[in-house]
């Protein structure tokens, strides 16, 4: 996933979390930025097809009550991002670059890790009960055929 996709994800759940369409979010932004952007405009940005100036992502971090850090962190489903370089980053790597230098930054990023790692532990559960119920289809399949 790119960088820029990774932010508009989280501008994205944040608009959503906050109950607010993309049109209301274009109008709340021209506070800070001097002009509205268009529901469009939103839509790109939410889909990782434009980039973020700093002025923008303070901006959006205010108008959706978030913490800057928190839309510079990918969401925990994405386990590497691409730089517009081309160069291919950790989760954690980047995780480590944009939340605080702190003792509530260490907090934080041992946090993301931990449900980074339950989420993979889950997707591969899901993953397992999807097999078990395909064995058990074909079983009750062959059962039903008479056992052939």
């Amino acid at each position: 996933m790119r960088y820029e996709e990774a932010i508009g994800a989280r501008v994205g759940a944040a608009r959503e979390a906050a109950g607010i369409t993309q049109g209301e979010l274009g109008k709340r932004v021209a506070e800070w930025l001097g002009g509205e952007w268009s529901r469009q405009a939103v839509w790109a940005a939410e889909r990782g097809k434009r980039s973020f100036t700093a002025v923008e992502l303070v901006t959006l971090a205010r108008v959706l009550n978030v913490a800057p850090d928190w839309l510079m962190t990918p969401p925990l489903e994405v386990t590497e991002v691409e730089m517009p370089s081309g160069v291919v980053v950790p989760r954690a790597e980047l995780t480590e670059a944009t939340l605080p230098a702190s003792d509530l930054g260490q907090i934080l990023h041992d946090r993301e890790e931990t449900l980074a790692g339950l989420l993979q532990k889950l997707t591969g559960a899901m993953n397992d009960v999807a097999d078990l119920a395909s064995r058990d289809a074909e079983v009750r399949e062959h059962i039903q055929k008479g056992g052939e």
